[in-house]
């Protein structure tokens, strides 16, 4: 699915018109006209602020599924909570081993 067709579903399920939504993004009316139309694609930047505003992932508008288009979890610690963990282990490692 196209990042045009992700956008106008996203607009649909947030309940935004276009003009709403270039409003956020500090673009036209007419920009997001022509990115939902497919006639251009929004730059990187403005990539970036549609995924902050609707809480997804860079990959939910850029791959080609559409069940992607979910907002993310909040609380969901994922892969930080893992790296947070096995940095204190090892720091903790660490100390147990440098007073032994």
């Amino acid at each position: 699915m196209s990042i045009s067709t992700k956008i106008q579903a996203l607009c649909k399920q947030h309940n935004l018109t276009q003009e709403q939504l270039a409003g956020q993004l500090n673009v036209s009316r007419q920009a997001l006209s022509k990115w939902e139309l497919d006639v251009s694609t929004p730059e990187a930047d403005k990539i970036v602020q549609l995924n902050d505003y609707f809480k997804i992932s860079t990959n939910c508008l850029l791959k080609d599924s559409f069940e992607t288009i979910e907002p993310t979890k909040k609380g969901h610690s994922g892969p930080r909570l893992t790296i947070i963990l096995s940095t204190v282990i090892s720091l903790i490692g660490l100390v147990i081993l440098f007073n032994l």
